[in-house]
């Protein structure tokens, strides 16, 4: 089907104006954590002087190349810290990132281009003459102003953006010898010129990208790539491939478009997929024993993969995309960062009882499974801020018929415009870690009729249950991966309330084992923790091995006596540190020291296990062995273990060796 110039398909919903949704509770918490520690901090060392920071930094030859990132890197992680700082109305965060603004608007040149001129990348320079990384992260950069001026209306920012678009990509630069790094980026121009198109309603702006758009190469065509399961648009580092097909509908209105993401998720699920929802892919997607707990998954992927669906999710308003974002945002993507968000990961492994230097299966340095500030590749240190923000900004979306429908049920408070009122939802909740008692409160300076649309997630439905909603004195159950149409005069004080059903589901893998889901939480085996410090970079950050100081070769029980009778829950108040766990070192940033945890995880899980005498390390690489079939086990004693939430740990056992 040929391409359009002008999306020919709305997409079911879209965002809120910026600043529209203010966290709440524990996830206001975890947005200062990671505002105080790399998201919010690594220009004050790791980026400290780089080119795109208006700094001079990488001119020094004492600097080796992996001590600066590229440039997309460092704008990736601009990115985040500015809309930290004006979500969280910092004022120390808004003074600094006010500074890189500045720098970026008054870089602005006469051809329309801005920042830094020349190729200044130290890893990845003029690749196919041309610096692709460099050409991709000014457009980065143009939807940093963008969202800027969504937060303050700054027309400077705005005009940069316009001059960007219809003089740099309309005259100047032009197409041609496209790499499949800057082809990712079509996703990036197309969406900045059909935001300026949809503010202006001048075509101009989609008149001058359309040159860029049309020029493929077997790395930019996503939809055949997807069909073909072609590895090169799989790779892993970049899977917003599923994005990139939803915004080619948009502009197609081809039917074909949906299916074919669907049948590439199912595949990926089916040779990849691992626990929390991820798929293996330390570099590129795995080849071989792709959904081998032991198997490593980079961050970036990850990051890129909860973009994705945060877009699907927007354009067909399909709920199954809402439970993945889920499972990704509190498992995998929580699980990649210390619970203090100083240190994070390269490479994460399902089943992780060692982070430590030393070779394992990834195509990767050997320091990628540790963590710290650098371990492997810097890449991480732009985007392990992005999945938390990228779900804050879709918790709640604008719909057709003028409502809001939700993604998911965190503390938040949503402020918009509705049926000409102005019109605030409170929304009261420990969700995720607990599924009672979700309370949402309307205030409104006038009776508004507008509609609700209440997600209930997937993940209900296993034992008959359902998601119920209670408003006006009735109860009302809603069938799992469906919405509930709530629409009514709305009052200045009307409430609702909802529960979520979560049982413990015990759900089977590959090679005879299993793994915990409780909601859209996976549970891991505790294991005691023990911490090598390697380095101190900077306040709270630090690189360390971690190595296990309790055993870790458990079987599970999974009969229905043995293991969901077995099952009692231990529940907690949700810590100051989210996602940490009991005993985990964590910077204290009063008392400048390095101090053990003390709270407890919100939910524990108590459940019946068996150690298993000959599951050990594996005889080359330092991680778990695999998971040995069930007539070669030798069994020893029988224990009663606690799993606590993927998200919150650092060693873990989440795929357990079944006994039957």
């Amino acid at each position: 089907m040929p391409r359009q110039k002008k999306p020919v398909v709305k997409p079911v919903y879209t965002q809120l104006p910026k600043g529209s949704i203010h966290p709440k509770g524990w996830l206001l918490r975890q947005l200062k954590l990671q505002a105080k520690g790399i998201p919010g901090r690594a220009d004050e060392f790791f980026f400290k002087g780089e080119y795109w920071l208006g700094g001079d930094g990488a001119k020094d030859p004492s600097r080796k190349p992996t001590d600066i990132g590229s440039s997309h890197i460092v704008v990736g992680w601009l990115s985040s810290m500015v809309e930290m700082a004006w979500l969280l109305d910092d004022p120390v965060l808004k003074k600094k990132a006010q500074g890189y603004i500045e720098y970026l608007i008054g870089s602005s040149r006469p051809d329309g281009s801005f920042g830094p001129t020349g190729p200044q990348d130290s890893l990845w320079p003029d690749v196919n003459n041309e610096n692709v990384c460099y050409e991709g992260a000014r457009i980065q950069a143009a939807g940093i102003l963008l969202s800027y001026y969504g937060y303050t209306g700054d027309e400077r920012a705005l005009d940069v953006c316009k001059r960007f678009i219809l003089e740099y990509y309309g005259k100047h630069y032009k197409p041609g010898s496209y790499t499949w790094f800057n082809n990712i980026g079509q996703k990036g121009i197309r969406g900045l010129a059909s935001t300026l198109y949809q503010m202006t309603g001048d075509e101009a702006y989609l008149d001058a990208v359309e040159p860029h758009l049309a020029y493929e190469t077997p790395e930019s065509d996503w939809k055949t790539g997807l069909k073909n399961k072609d590895p090169k648009c799989t790779h892993g580092a970049v899977f917003g491939g599923p994005a990139n097909v939803a915004q080619d509908y948009l502009y197609s209105g081809d039917e074909d478009c949906k299916p074919i993401i669907d049948e590439a998720i199912r595949w990926l699920d089916e040779t990849q997929g691992q626990v929390g929802g991820h798929y293996t892919a330390h570099e590129f997607i795995a080849t071989k024993n792709g959904r081998d707990p032991t198997n490593g998954s980079e961050c970036c992927p990850i990051t890129n993969h909860v973009d994705s669906m945060f877009t699907l999710f927007s354009v067909f308003g399909d709920a199954s995309y809402a439970d993945r974002a889920e499972e990704l945002i509190f498992n995998s993507a929580a699980a990649f960062m210390t619970g203090d968000a100083w240190a994070r990961q390269y490479d994460q492994q399902v089943n992780q009882v060692l982070c430590t230097v030393g070779k394992r299966r990834f195509d990767n340095r050997e320091d990628a499974n540790t963590f710290g500030i650098d371990p492997h590749y810097p890449c991480c240190n732009g985007t392990i801020g992005k999945p938390l923000l990228g779900f804050i900004r879709n918790q709640w979306l604008k719909t057709e018929d003028g409502g809001l429908a939700a993604l998911s049920y965190c503390p938040v408070t949503v402020e918009t415009e509705l049926g000409g009122a102005q019109f605030r939802l409170e929304v009261e909740s420990e969700y995720p870690f607990r599924g009672t008692g979700l309370r949402f409160t309307v205030h409104t300076n006038k009776p508004v009729e507008v509609p609700l649309y209440l997600r209930a997630p997937g993940y209900i439905g296993d034992y008959g249950e359902r998601t119920a909603v209670q408003h006006d004195g009735e109860m009302h159950k809603i069938e799992p991966g469906t919405f509930y149409r709530l629409c009514r005069l709305w009052r200045d004080g009307d409430t609702f309330e909802m529960n979520i059903p979560m049982n413990t589901k015990f759900i089977r893998r590959s090679d005879s084992a299993t793994c915990v889901k409780r909601g859209p939480l996976y549970y891991a085996l505790r294991i005691r923790e023990a911490y090598r410090q390697m380095r101190h970079n900077y306040e709270g950050s630090a690189d360390w091995e971690i190595y296990p100081a309790s055993p870790w070769n458990m079987g599970l029980y999974t009969t229905y006596r043995a293991a969901y009778a077995s099952v009692v829950e231990e529940h907690n108040p949700i810590p100051s540190h989210p996602w940490s766990h009991q005993e985990e070192v964590l910077w204290n940033e009063e008392t400048h020291a390095y101090e053990v945890n003390r709270e407890k995880e919100p939910v524990i899980l108590h459940l019946r296990g068996r150690k298993i005498l000959n599951w050990d390390l594996h005889p080359i690489y330092p991680m778990a062995g695999p998971i040995l079939p069930e007539e070669e086990r030798v069994y020893g004693e029988e224990f009663q273990l606690e799993l606590i939430p993927y998200g919150c740990t650092n060693l873990r056992i989440a795929e357990f060796p079944a006994i039957e």
